[in-house]
């Protein structure tokens, strides 16, 4: 079922922004959990193959939001130019093949 849009003109304009907020963070907070969960996996599942393992994502949620990095082991460091050339230099990524 598609989602509805309300509008309430008796609301004062802070309780809905406020609302629209708490409605954002709940979202950031779910997306921030699936991935460190999904890096958490990822990281147990390779260390059963081949011993301590660390992970890093690369991710966007659609293909037109921006590139979010999530290094919590900065394993990435000094790859920036390569990831500049790749997702900030070129769109060639957010297209599906």
């Amino acid at each position: 079922m598609p989602a509805k849009t309300f509008y309430f003109k008796s609301c004062p304009s802070n309780i809905v922004t406020a609302n629209r907020e708490e409605s954002y963070l709940a979202k950031s907070t779910f997306i921030r959990k699936c991935i460190t969960e999904t890096i958490d996996g990822l990281s147990e599942g390779l260390s059963n193959f081949s011993g301590p393992s660390r992970a890093a994502v690369i991710y966007a949620i659609t293909p037109n939001d921006p590139v979010y990095i999530f290094d919590p082991q900065n394993l990435l460091i000094g790859h920036e130019p390569k990831f500049k050339e790749l997702y900030i230099d070129s769109d060639n990524w957010r297209k599906i093949y």
